[in-house]
């Protein structure tokens, strides 16, 4: 049996946690995950989310920046 894992995200970690599983999903319903490059293509969501995130930071001044 597995040893219990417990995580505690803050708010960013969880918003990049989350796009970057959809990008992984995608990679999985157009069947491009395999036993040999799963972590490779987990690895790669995590990048292009993060690079996604920055580039948002960079384009779009947020509310509470404007204070």
């Amino acid at each position: 049996m597995s040893e219990n894992v417990y995580l505690k995200l803050r708010p960013s970690e969880a918003q990049v946690l989350q796009v970057a599983s959809r990008i992984f999903a995608a990679y999985m319903v157009s069947n491009k995950v395999n036993a040999e490059n799963e972590q490779q293509l987990i690895d790669k969501s995590l990048e292009l989310a993060i690079a996604m995130a920055k580039k948002i930071d960079e384009m779009v001044i947020s509310d509470d920046e404007l204070l």
